[in-house]
């Protein structure tokens, strides 16, 4: 099989566990966009996040947000196919805001938290006191709980009152808890990523995609090859077709080189 486009996530992936993406995976990523691959960040991240961890220019195409932003970077376009809505967000924060250690709304470009006087802000992060502090559309919602009974309680509560909402779990591969995500219904990285293969007249099974976390299980599943990383999460390592390095030992890099010439 020929593949047309390399697609990764970026943290537990392409980024070390420092936050940062070696010079020799760069070099790597260069390789292969000469050859003629294209390269797609496929993140959780939005666009502040990313910028704070790598220079996008090494990519293509950025997908932002779990799906809901498209970022073509050599054409400095941004398409962005959903948002929860105000009214939405604000319902669910009253469902949650008793039981919730933290609570968090990412737009394209910051992460709005909902202060706790726990929480650790930076350029990205920004402290809200009321929901209406928020300028910028939602694209999803972050929402942390202490202990797993919560957790489950609030996503069988939540997935049952939001029809328009996806709410998951998730985990990334280098930290022990989990948490709710809450995206637009029908929206995801799986689902983002076969909407720019369509508009690019790529088939899915023509691209590579690596993962380690919860919200990559949908992309490997969709692809030509998936490929888990030595440290990703157990669900995503059954159902990957390949298997490379961990993220701190440059995985991404050393399967590129082996194997895309």
């Amino acid at each position: 099989m020929k593949y047309k486009i390399v697609a990764t996530d970026l943290d537990g992936t392409l980024l070390t566990s420092d936050k940062s993406i070696t010079k020799k995976t760069i070099k790597e990523i260069e390789r292969i966009r000469k050859l003629g691959y294209i390269v797609v960040a496929v993140t959780a991240r939005n666009m502040g996040s990313i910028k704070n961890v790598c220079d996008i220019e090494i990519f293509d195409y950025l997908i932002l947000n779990n799906g809901v932003n498209i970022v073509d970077v050599r054409n400095n376009k941004i398409e962005s196919l959903s948002y929860i809505s105000k009214e939405v967000y604000k319902q669910i924060t009253d469902d949650v805001k008793n039981d919730s250690i933290e609570i968090d709304y990412s737009s394209l470009n910051y992460y709005y938290v909902l202060d706790n006087k726990k929480t650790t802000m930076g350029i990205v992060r920004k402290p809200i006191y009321n929901i209406d502090d928020i300028k910028e559309e939602v694209s999803r919602m972050n929402v942390f709980f202490e202990g797993e009974v919560l957790l489950k309680k609030y996503k069988k509560e939540l997935s049952l009152k939001y029809e328009d909402i996806n709410v998951f779990e998730m985990q990334d591969a280098n930290i022990k808890y989990r948490w709710l995500v809450l995206n637009p219904s029908k929206i995801n990285k799986a689902s983002t990523l076969k909407y720019l293969a369509k508009k690019l007249n790529i088939e899915m099974n023509e691209v590579i995609f690596f993962g380690d976390s919860l919200n990559d299980i949908e992309v490997i599943k969709s692809v030509g090859l998936g490929v888990a990383m030595k440290n990703a999460v157990e669900e995503v390592k059954l159902i990957a077709k390949e298997e490379t390095a961990s993220n701190d030992d440059e995985g991404v890099s050393k399967f590129l080189f082996n194997n895309l010439k």
